[in-house]
């Protein structure tokens, strides 16, 4: 069986399910652990089904990023260590055929 990304749900994808099925929902990133010497990033993301600030949350997950020589992850691995991180949270919170995203798996 070949590997094919295409059977794997983009965050962007999820983050738009996530507005679908909770439009009043919130994802929060947090910073848990970041040494910007050696490139390496570990963020915290929380998923709440409403904007009731005392509702506990429905989903948390945590992605971990570092920084590269050469790609994306040269200028953008904070950013990218957030966007794994929601996709992640999501997939949690909200299931679909596949746990990683297609953002993990690249």
């Amino acid at each position: 069986m070949a590997f094919d990304l295409s059977n794997y749900e983009d965050v962007n994808a999820r983050i738009t399910r996530f507005r679908d099925e909770y439009p009043m929902g919130r994802l929060i990133a947090d910073i848990v652990h970041i040494d910007i010497e050696q490139g390496r990033i570990l963020v915290k993301a929380t998923a709440y089904r409403t904007d009731d600030p005392n509702e506990l949350p429905a989903a948390i997950d945590y992605a971990y990023e570092f920084r590269q020589q050469h790609g994306v992850n040269r200028d953008f691995w904070v950013e990218n260590c957030v966007t794994s991180a929601y996709g992640r949270v999501i997939g949690a919170l909200s299931p679909s055929n596949a746990r990683p995203t297609r953002h993990d798996m690249e």
